[in-house]
């Protein structure tokens, strides 16, 4: 992290502070590059020192994308270098719960790694369904590192199109208010 330097304000013949220019400040002072610095600043860095993975993350968490149909929810996960069998669907109580893991490759003696930042290790990723969801419907298919988990809209919650002027085309319709 950059250091941080507190000067005190100059101030101009009748009191009023005066702003300092780049050049007073120094020829290695970067307005652009201080704020690289405050912006790559991490708080969590020593946690991740922690971590038993290589590269220092902390595990391995696959992004997800969660997207409404007009008919249904769809769940679709990256999951790159994992096998079918590593992964593992579950809904319970109004939950999908979708766990795994991505194994470690081998390291063999002699090779020299030069840079390690693949993350390995076991995730569970959670979501609440949303009320219309029709948790029986549900449907998985796994492909090219690819999860995808759909399942239907119960009919109950599904928008419904009413058709206008159905009702006044049969003999027992109701009459419309006369004028």
């Amino acid at each position: 992290m950059a250091n941080l330097i507190r000067r005190r304000a100059e101030r101009g013949e009748r009191g009023e502070l005066v702003p300092r220019s780049a050049r007073e400040w120094g020829p290695s002072w970067d307005a652009f590059e201080t704020m690289r610095d405050l912006l790559r600043w991490d708080p969590f860095q020593e946690l991740r020192a922690l971590a038993p993975s290589r590269g220092g993350q902390v595990g391995f968490v696959p992004d997800f994308d969660v997207r409404e149909t007009n008919d249904g929810y769809t769940f679709t996960a990256d999951l790159p270098g994992i096998k079918e069998s590593d992964v593992e669907v579950n809904i319970t109580q109004g939950s999908l719960t979708v766990s795994g893991k991505r194994e470690e490759e081998d390291v063999r003696e002699g090779e020299r790694y030069y840079c390690c930042e693949r993350s390995y290790g076991e995730f569970r990723r959670s979501f609440a369904l949303p009320e219309g969801a029709d948790p029986d419907s549900a449907t998985a298919d796994f492909k090219d590192g690819v999860l995808r988990i759909g399942m239907r809209k119960r009919a109950d919650v599904q928008p419904r199109r009413v058709q206008i002027g159905a009702q006044g085309k049969g003999a027992n319709a109701p009459k419309g208010p006369s004028h």
